[in-house]
């Protein structure tokens, strides 16, 4: 590398700190909105059914 520190490689950014607070409480009311809206858009398509599939409504 580069630099007035060769023998120092470029390491990776250091989240062991950070990653704990993502699953902690500030994150949890956004995880259960995005579950329930992907279970309504789940029931929404298992609705429409085949014929929305061959629309192209549905993957699959």
């Amino acid at each position: 590398p580069r630099g007035p520190f060769p023998d120092k490689a470029p390491q990776p950014l250091q989240t062991p700190e950070i990653a704990p607070a993502a699953e902690g409480p500030g994150a949890a009311p956004l995880n259960s909105r995005r579950r329930s809206s992907t279970a309504r858009r789940i029931k929404k398509t298992r609705e429409i059914g085949e014929r929305g599939r061959r629309k192209g409504l549905l993957p699959g």
